[in-house]
């Protein structure tokens, strides 16, 4: 038998909304999953919609393991996208290294995000020195994050 096929809507900060929407006013058929994930010890709460076809859930845990709960469980294959699955900061970080590849390529290899915040911070560590400045960011402050700058991996911002 083959299961029905679910899609993540929303997955933010442990609450999960999922659509299947080939149950559409099946009202057994999202009571039964509402009775099944009541006994999964990752599920806080449930709701279930049999006219949107939406599963709302309440979690601890990772999605994977909801994933895995309803495949073994038989109540439907939910598919994840890998942006479904990686966090915020990751996210953040696979952007910025596009941009700085690009960056890099564009300038045949003379320019890289690490070296436009090196002269940056050595910038405004300087221009705050020289006006006497001591306000934030200070000249201290903004030296130290250049220096971190020279010391950080390449490949790594």
């Amino acid at each position: 038998m083959r299961l029905p096929d679910a899609m993540v809507i929303q997955n933010v900060a442990g609450h999960l909304r999922i659509r299947v929407p080939s149950k559409k006013n099946d009202t057994e058929y999202f009571r039964m999953v509402e009775q099944v994930f009541l006994a999964c010890e990752n599920v806080k709460s449930i709701k279930v919609n049999p006219l949107t076809t939406s599963i709302t859930l309440k979690y601890t845990g990772d999605l994977t393991d909801i994933k895995d709960f309803a495949f073994t469980h038989h109540l439907f294959s939910l598919t994840l996208k890998s942006s479904q699955l990686t966090p915020l900061m990751d996210n953040c970080e696979k952007g910025v290294m596009k941009a700085d590849n690009l960056l890099n390529f564009l300038t045949f290899g003379q320019l890289d995000f690490r070296s436009i915040a090196f002269v940056f911070f050595v910038g405004v560590g300087i221009f705050q020195i020289a006006r006497g400045n001591f306000m934030l960011p200070s000249w201290f402050t903004a030296l130290w994050y250049a220096s971190k700058l020279i010391n950080t991996e390449k490949g790594h911002l």
